[in-house]
């Protein structure tokens, strides 16, 4: 017969439930409401210490303690070592912390804020030029040869056939991504927080889409990004030196080219769980274990569009 909760815990467990908002029974993953709140996580701390203590001591009914240890979790928050933090403020991205533009320009908006602003340049496909006929000399007979046969296409209509069937080519509008990193280690759990304003601009329909992530290497070619691309929506890809996959993605398209800030939020635990958050709504939550060492570092990619990233904010684990 297993012994009755110690009252310590008993008393953490009222406390926690008085401390949290009216929708508590609602399952809760990404930031957790104790984030920031010292008070708060000292008391799931403890609430974790003691579970595992009557957990260990079978000093409770298992679940009862399962109960427990799902309301610690709800408002833990493990990311509890700040990595990153930049509202560039200060006027000046390479420096304190000191950003890299690998591609394309960014700038530092009046009263802060990282702008990038891709747009579509023309490109003007091109076919193939006819090779050049050899250069040799041309016998009487072959001159007559040849003006027989133009006749004879020109009265058949083949030569204005072909020259129907080889329109020009159209101009195409292709944009040329812009791409600034941040080189900093980032442990693999990670809780990423940035505000950003989107704009599609001018000539960008079905095109553009914005992407943050979390690199390895120097060539920042594999990690962890989070795509946005206007008309579909989020989507989590995987990334390494062959390619990209899509690991999860959002069912509808979400807000972020309307011009108003946008809190977007996304968190990997230390057992590969991520989820991410818009404005506080989750989007989706999977599970990938495919990196399980730190990151080297958080870079952003525009693909085309004006977007602003008023700030970021990443916090870590020891």
């Amino acid at each position: 017969m297993p012994n009755a909760m110690p009252p310590s815990a008993i008393m953490l467990l009222a406390i926690l439930w008085i401390a949290s908002p009216a929708d508590a029974e609602e399952p809760r993953t990404g930031p957790r409401p104790g984030a920031g709140n010292e008070q708060v996580q000292k008391l799931v701390d403890e609430l974790r210490a003691l579970t595992d203590e009557a957990d260990r001591n079978r000093a409770a009914d298992p679940r009862f303690l399962r109960d427990l240890k799902g309301l610690a979790r709800r408002y833990d928050y493990p990311w509890r070592v700040r990595l990153i933090t930049d509202d560039f403020r200060d006027g000046d991205y390479t420096h304190n912390p000191a950003w890299t533009a690998a591609a394309g320009k960014f700038t530092v908006a009046w009263g802060g804020g990282l702008a990038t602003e891709v747009r579509p340049r023309t490109v003007v496909a091109t076919t193939p030029a006819e090779e050049p006929p050899q250069k040799r000399d041309l016998s009487g007979e072959d001159i007559a040869i040849a003006l027989f046969g133009e006749i004879l296409r020109d009265r058949s209509g083949d030569s204005r056939r072909s020259r129907r069937q080889t329109p020009p080519p159209e101009p195409q509008k292709v944009p040329d991504p812009a791409e600034i990193f941040l080189p900093r280690p980032i442990t693999n759990a990670f809780a990423i927080r940035a505000v950003i304003t989107g704009r599609l601009g001018d000539g960008m329909a079905g095109q553009g889409g914005l992407e943050i992530g979390v690199y390895r290497g120097a060539n920042r070619d594999a990690g962890y990004r989070l795509a946005y691309t206007p008309g579909k929506g989020l989507a989590l890809l995987g990334v390494n030196q062959w390619g990209s996959s899509v690991i999860e993605a959002s069912r509808t398209d979400v807000a972020l080219i309307d011009g108003k800030d946008h809190v977007l939020e996304w968190t990997r635990t230390d057992d590969g769980h991520m989820v991410v958050r818009l404005d506080g709504a989750e989007i989706f939550a999977r599970t990938d274990r495919g990196w399980r060492d730190p990151f080297d570092g958080f870079h952003l990619i525009n693909r085309g569009g004006d977007y602003l990233l008023r700030s970021l904010t990443i916090d870590g684990t020891k």
